[in-house]
């Protein structure tokens, strides 16, 4: 019989055990090809000011998991060019990331690309259209504004977040109707990922839906995640506000960690939250606190 589990008060919740972190889960997570080929030949890297810089392509970093399993491995892996290509243009501070019918070219209007496009410094950027690959940050603090996009990368995440081994802040604001489908994760930041706005995502995903190295916090949102492993994992996983509702192969949302020195936690402040789960649906390794919002666990 199928079990409906309604939660609409303040808890707290200390668990013993529980399920373990899944294999592979913990480590980094390399970006596919991260950069964009020009028509010359020459590699292009996506700056915040719109301009275009020759740069090499960054280390691919075997990151197999403790089990060696491949499977969960972000492999470097080439990208459609059948006409769905991302532009960045501008000089402002705000950045599009937009759909183009054009060839790959650097103009003085900005960059059109039809590989991964690869953001290198702080700033907000504006993604819209359909891009054929992966959307690369490498900046400390860079604001996403999905409105009206569908990202699609096979073999790794379609947005993924890394600052070499320091402090990253990837924040994904959401306007308008959105589509990620990704070859691993969905999102990953591997540091804090930040979900906010009033918009709406639909995330499909080999793997976690949405994954943060460090933290993830829900802050706004209409967030579907229609296929994943797990829908959310996290060290620390804070739902404030939005509306969540996740479809799993296993853990719904699942906070996990292989550093001993952290205490896994879920919070929930406010929002709702329905998760469709063949496992747990709200499974921590620590703690979980609920003060708020409405939670409806059904498997």
């Amino acid at each position: 019989m199928k079990k409906i589990l309604l939660i609409a008060a303040a808890l707290v919740i200390a668990t013993v055990g529980g399920c373990s972190k899944d294999s592979g889960s913990g480590s980094d997570y390399t970006a596919a090809s991260t950069a964009s080929t020009a028509s010359d030949g020459s590699t292009v890297t996506i700056a915040a000011s719109g301009e275009s810089s020759n740069d090499e392509k960054p280390d691919q970093t075997d990151n197999s998991g403790s089990n060696g399993n491949d499977y969960y491995n972000d492999m470097p892996n080439e990208t459609s060019t059948d006409g769905t290509t991302g532009k960045v243009s501008g000089t402002s501070k705000v950045q599009t990331v937009t759909e183009a019918k054009a060839d790959t070219s650097v103009s003085d209007s900005g960059v059109t690309i039809t590989k991964p496009t690869t953001i290198t410094k702080d700033g907000t950027y504006i993604v819209t259209g359909k891009i054929n690959g992966q959307i690369y940050v490498t900046a400390k603090d860079v604001t996403l504004i999905l409105n009206g996009a569908e990202i699609t990368n096979s073999g790794a995440p379609a947005i993924l977040g890394e600052y070499g081994n320091g402090k990253q802040t990837l924040t994904i604001t959401l306007k308008g109707t959105n589509i990620i489908n990704g070859g691993t994760h969905g999102i990953q930041g591997k540091d804090k990922l930040v979900i906010n706005g009033e918009g709406a995502v639909s995330v499909s995903a080999v793997k976690d839906g949405l994954h943060g190295g460090a933290s993830l916090k829900i802050d706004g949102g209409n967030i579907d995640i229609i296929k994943s492993y797990e829908g959310m994992e996290s060290p620390k996983i804070t739902l404030n506000n939005g509306n969540v509702r996740i479809y799993a192969d296993d853990d719904g949302m699942n906070a996990a960690t292989d550093d001993k020195t952290v205490v896994p936690e879920i919070i929930i402040n406010g929002g709702y939250l329905e998760l469709y789960s063949n496992s747990d649906g709200i499974d921590s390794n620590g703690t979980i606190t609920i003060a708020g919002g409405v939670v409806a666990v059904f498997n």
